[in-house]
């Protein structure tokens, strides 16, 4: 196994322990209330990130569904859920599986698929992976008290979101982008204490914001979700991995 791999293991094996140790987030798992965490697995032939000379964490908000009870008999889950190795094993199995969204065309894949291919250019190898902002989510989203509530309580379990800095810190990426939009910046800024959101030329900051933080690179970005980028123009997609790339180099 990849040594970044153990190390994230290591750290996911810990989530999982308080996940699954609160008794009202292990019932909600059971019965399929809420999705399980999306957990990054190395592996995941897309993502090309153990050899990648330019390493792009592309982060999400939240699940969309995430592990049905098909994946969960597939991958010898049997909802089991406090079995954390067992737990773990099926989730690694599934970001494998699932390969960064290849077999979709949302918007959401299909620009991680553009961005990838700007930092192609000059014979370049770059790598990505994804990864959520929240880990967990409501299956029902109609109901947005509960999904709100989740979203708190999960932070509060995990230290605001010691996972997903401890997972910048192993994986040492050169580019972190948050395609979350400014409606989550509440979450960032939980995340990441102390949090400053810089302007961007003459952006708004609600479009894009520079991320400044000791756990993230210099080339940090929050940007709106991809599910938006179509309102703001044909072109829009293409001129923002652009910026994105333009970004990178000049803040080396």
């Amino acid at each position: 196994m990849n040594e970044i791999q153990k190390q994230l293991n290591g750290i996911y094996l810990e989530y999982l322990n308080k996940l699954t140790s609160d008794g009202e987030l292990r019932n909600k798992l059971e019965i399929d209330r809420i999705s399980p965490p999306v957990l990054i697995n190395i592996d995941a032939p897309y993502a090309q990130y153990a050899e990648a000379d330019i390493k792009i964490l592309y982060i999400g908000k939240e699940n969309n569904g995430w592990m049905s009870r098909k994946n969960q008999e597939e991958y010898g889950l049997n909802q089991n859920f406090t079995e954390t190795e067992i737990f773990l094993n099926a989730l690694l199995k599934l970001y494998k599986k699932f390969n960064l969204g290849r077999k979709y065309r949302r918007a959401f894949y299909t620009f991680m698929d553009l961005l990838l291919e700007k930092f192609k250019i000059n014979n370049r190898k770059p790598g990505i992976l994804w990864s959520n902002l929240i880990r967990l989510d409501c299956v029902n989203k109609k109901n947005l008290s509960e999904s709100d509530k989740l979203k708190e309580k999960v932070f509060e379990l995990d230290e605001n979101n010691q996972i997903l800095r401890e997972e910048i810190a192993i994986l040492k990426p050169d580019i972190v982008v948050f395609v979350t939009g400014p409606n989550y910046d509440h979450f960032l800024k939980k995340s990441f204490p102390g949090l400053k959101m810089n302007q961007l030329r003459d952006f708004k900051p609600r479009e894009i914001s520079i991320l400044e933080h000791d756990s993230l690179p210099k080339t940090s970005l929050r940007i709106y979700h991809p599910g938006y980028h179509n309102r703001l123009g044909r072109d829009y997609k293409s001129k923002l991995t652009t910026l994105i790339h333009d970004f990178h180099f000049d803040a080396l």
